[in-house]
């Protein structure tokens, strides 16, 4: 159980160093092991204790009183066993996850925060997030299930029956998402649940591993445990498998914009498949679970999938690809899902340690990265779904509210009148107290009058003084300003003529380029014509030959029809001849057989007589 024993310092007794003076359960985690108990090192003040679910807790330490210490969970509850499913939003910063622990959540990244968590009777194996951001696809052991994104909550308002749904992707405009069953993938419309014979593609033999939606939704790819890599049309025939290796165990897979395939599986090599016949392998030295290709196209990420082995991710050069790699470790054991985010600024993992790693992308150029973002990325929205129930509550709440603010509004009239009414009293105190500093005023301004006159008539003088002394500056200035016009005039003069002596030649060059290009394209037309007269008269020989050969096969055919019919009349000549000697003979055979029947008799009689 998930408990905690306190011991203390035992001087008197050196075989018993220590005895326990207390246990501490924590609550909600009675059938979860201790992993590791830790105290703050500054003050010792609190202990920290992680568990063997992933979870951290934290409690206020007191000695005296272990029973009344209160664990509370240091940051989230996070998911207590292996993550399954693993996928993004894209107008806005969420990223939803599933786990064989039953529970589905969905975290802000942006605010490093778990928004909703939700649980389940059912293991969740696989889930889809729309693009809004209002919607989820859950994957379960005997059904789909369709759910609205509340503000705090998850609620299913649709299931549809799919069995062992291990793979399932939203497309990008989020009208369709395809789901795996099996060796089978449904397409379903999301809107109205429709999943017509048409939308359901056959052609693995074992089960579907990965999908990937091309990036215009005309279609996607799959790849499965037998080895072989489709690329589906939801418009037009199907052809058979792009890529087929029998024998290994495809993870996954993705198209890249220039129309390439990548998948790796448990051979451990990346296949890079340009077409059906033109493949290339690069060894990756362990087998690779997961890859995502950035949506600039410079980055191909992929994570390990080794068992007993930690989950690192491994970031290749793409442009070109050639192989090359930078290792980063993140899990302590597989990875089983990676993410990037559609601006290209964070990649998302998860693993069978339970945990979900977000790594922050920088190129080594930061300026190109955040050139890149600003043509990728939209503005995140803020939009949030609500139920009726909840707006006729607010709106309830929102009633009470203007009550109250019109009741606080009377309340405060009343106060505002009586306010009013003692503020006029004082501002006619006031007013009475203004008249009397006014006069003291006029007496001020009259004194200052008469004072001003004085200081006028001292200084009028200095002032003609200086503006007979501005008005001669003015004079010379204006004289230096009317030589630099000039300047400028006869400057502005030459530019002109040279601006109109540029563009006649260039209106020249420009006219003996189009000379040129009518005199190349009346040349093209003539080639084009002589060439459509070749093409022409070649028709005209091949529909001549045509019908010389088949007048030659029709007399033939005449001859050998009056060849056989000749050949046949002679047979049936013959055959009459030989029908005629044999009735001939037949009669000739008879006759004597007659004869003979006549000879016996008598010889029979010729024979009583002579007994008698």
């Amino acid at each position: 159980n998930a408990g905690i024993y306190f011991f203390e310092k035992n001087t008197d007794d050196h075989k018993n160093p220590y005895i326990r003076t207390g246990y501490h359960q924590i609550k909600d985690a009675e059938s979860v092991k201790v992993r590791a108990i830790i105290r703050t090192p500054n003050t010792e003040d609190q202990i920290i204790v992680t568990l063997e679910n992933n979870q951290m807790f934290k409690a206020q330490l007191n000695v005296e009183d272990v029973k009344d210490m209160k664990f509370t969970l240091l940051t989230y509850d996070f998911h207590s066993n292996a993550i399954t499913g693993l996928d993004l939003c894209v107008r806005k910063p969420l990223v939803a996850t599933c786990g064989s622990d039953r529970t589905v959540r969905v975290w802000n990244y942006y605010e490093k925060a778990l928004e909703i968590k939700e649980s389940f009777q059912d293991e969740a194996m696989s889930l889809a997030f729309h693009p809004s951001g209002f919607h989820l696809i859950v994957g379960f052991a005997d059904k789909v299930r369709l759910m609205n994104v509340f503000k705090n909550e998850l609620k299913v308002f649709k299931d549809i029956p799919i069995k062992g749904c291990r793979e399932i992707q939203f497309c990008h405009g989020g009208h369709l998402f395809a789901a795996a069953s099996g060796q089978n993938i449904h397409v379903f419309n999301f809107y109205t649940g429709e999943n017509p014979p048409n939308m359901v593609f056959k052609g693995h033999e074992s089960k579907v591993t990965s999908i990937a939606w091309f990036d215009d939704d005309s279609g996607f790819a799959s790849a499965g445990w037998n080895g072989a890599v489709y690329l589906w049309k939801l418009q037009g025939e199907n052809k058979g498998p792009l890529f087929l290796q029998k024998g290994i165990n495809l993870n996954s897979v993705l198209k890249a914009p220039s129309g390439t395939v990548y998948a790796v599986g448990s051979d451990k090599q990346i296949k890079e498949i340009i077409s059906g016949s033109e493949k290339y392998y690069k060894d990756a030295g362990c087998m690779l679970g997961q890859i995502a290709l950035s949506k600039s196209g410079n980055i191909f990420f992929a994570g390990l999938a080794e068992n007993q082995k930690p989950g690192a991710i491994r970031c290749y050069n793409f442009a070109p690809f050639t192989g090359d790699y930078t290792e980063i470790q993140g899990h302590s054991q597989a990875v089983t899902r990676i993410r990037i985010s559609p601006d290209d600024g964070h990649l998302f993992s998860s693993g069978q340690d339970g945990s979900l790693m977000i790594f922050r992308v920088k190129a080594k150029d930061d300026s190109l990265l955040k050139k890149d973002k600003e043509d990728m990325a939209l503005a995140y929205s803020e939009e949030i779904l609500t139920n009726k129930e909840d707006l006729e509550r607010l709106q309830e709440e929102i009633d009470k509210l203007t009550s109250k603010y019109n009741e606080q509004n009377e309340i405060n009239a009343k106060q505002i009148k009586l306010k009013t009414e003692k503020n006029k009293r004082t501002i006619d105190r006031l007013n009475s107290e203004i008249e009397r500093v006014k006069e003291e005023a006029d007496d001020k301004e009259r004194q200052l009058v008469s004072r001003k006159e004085e200081i006028k008539s001292m200084y009028r003088d200095k002032s003609s003084q200086l503006e007979n002394t501005q008005n001669r500056e003015m004079q010379r200035e204006r004289l230096r300003n009317k030589e630099k016009l000039e300047d400028e005039q006869r400057r502005y003069q030459e530019l002109n003529e040279q601006k109109e002596a540029e563009e006649g030649e260039f209106k020249r060059q420009m006219e003996e380029l189009r000379e040129e290009h009518e005199r190349l394209l009346r040349e093209m037309e003539e080639e084009h014509e002589l060439e459509m007269k070749k093409q022409k008269e070649d028709t005209e020989s091949c529909k001549s030959q045509k019908e010389r050969l088949k007048d030659e096969h029709a007399l033939k055919r005449e001859d050998i029809e009056n060849k056989a019919e000749d050949e046949i009349n002679k047979i049936k000549v013959k055959n009459n001849a030989e029908l005629n000697e044999l009735s001939n003979q037949v009669r000739t055979n008879r006759g004597d057989l007659r004869v003979t029947k006549n000879q016996v008799r008598t010889n029979r009689g010729d024979l009583r007589v002579t007994k008698n």
